[in-house]
């Protein structure tokens, strides 16, 4: 019987049947390959720093954000307390 609409199974690229197999990457490859590295990290890096605030620099730059989150934690405390003496 010959079936033309036969489904085959990808063939594996493991072993012999790789492209790269015995074959290295040139030195110079690898320098490629490290600065697209290094371009990709740094935009990620960047946008990192435009959209990360340590809580240092909120609270120096918010002296209201710096009160309110004094006052729940003298709260929290004070109801933590009133809690372990009932």
């Amino acid at each position: 019987m010959n079936n033309i609409n036969v489904i085959r199974k990808p063939s594996s690229r493991e072993g012999e049947a790789n492209p790269m197999y015995g074959k290295r990457h040139s030195d110079e490859t690898k320098r490629k390959q490290s600065e697209a590295a290094k371009k990709r990290y740094s935009e990620i890096n960047k946008l990192k720093q435009v959209h990360y605030t340590t809580m240092d620099e909120l609270l120096a730059n918010n002296p209201s954000v710096k009160e309110s989150i004094n006052r729940i934690i003298k709260e929290e405390i004070d109801k933590y307390l009133w809690q372990k003496q009932h």
